[in-house]
């Protein structure tokens, strides 16, 4: 019943974070008519599964185990959790950054895998009537470290820099893991459980289609943009 349930709150977490992806509605830029960029990621062979992580302790919060999450996928081999974007292109002023969360629900951070741009914030809270200590890091070097002692507490934090921001726990849930990959522009989104991604409003042009995902590494595409087109491809790892 656990798994099930882990499963259920894992798929609704990879769902929030491709919704993460900055949507500007105009299909012009400048005066310039735009195109998109869609597709899906696939996997051929799904790795197996690491084995799940025990819990010592505050079993009735975060239950006896927490399986590891970092590779989940749908029908047909579609992969979730993997950020697409696309290099090359040029920066946009004037966009308004999104938003977005950081939520820790059974001792896990949901959603796992998000993306972002410069200049938004992160929300970060807890469902869990435990003390959470979340820790970010980009690269190396700490962002922020923060406690989190009650469910329902917030801290919003900003994300000032492009890079990968990795997070882990301090409070003794070692298993816990969430990454968010901040870019400069807002050409980015992350996958859910059907692969799918679409990247819109994107000037004319050749451009390399970046992948990256926690387990299975990254992967270029060229891709050539037409005005008024969507270009679509798929990402095979």
């Amino acid at each position: 019943m656990r798994s099930k349930l882990f499963h259920k709150v894992l798929a609704a977490g990879t769902v929030l974070a491709a919704a993460t992806v900055l949507v500007v509605h105009p299909a012009t830029l400048e005066g310039q008519q735009t195109g998109s960029v869609t597709g899906t990621v696939r996997v051929a062979k799904v790795p197996a599964a690491a084995a799940p992580a025990k819990v010592p302790r505050q079993t009735e919060v975060c239950g006896t185990s927490v399986e590891a999450g970092d590779v989940v996928t749908g029908r047909d081999g579609t992969l979730g959790g993997a950020v697409v974007w696309l290099e090359g292109v040029a920066k946009r002023a004037g966009v308004r950054p999104r938003d977005i969360t950081l939520d820790q629900q059974r001792c896990r951070f949901l959603p796992r895998i998000q993306t972002a741009t410069v200049g938004a914030n992160v929300s970060l809270t807890s469902r869990d009537a435990v003390l959470h200590n979340v820790h970010g890091f980009l690269g190396e070097r700490t962002i922020f470290n923060v406690a989190i002692p009650v469910a329902g507490m917030t801290i919003r934090k900003p994300l000032s820099e492009a890079g990968h921001v990795h997070f882990r726990c301090d409070a003794g849930h070692t298993w816990m893991a969430a990454h968010i990959q901040v870019f400069d522009h807002p050409y980015h989104m992350a996958t859910a459980t059907d692969g799918a991604f679409r990247i819109p409003d994107v000037p004319p042009g050749s451009y390399r289609l970046r992948s990256w995902h926690e387990r299975l590494g990254e992967k270029t595409t060229p891709v050539t943009v037409a005005a008024g087109q969507a270009a679509n491809l798929t990402v095979q790892y």
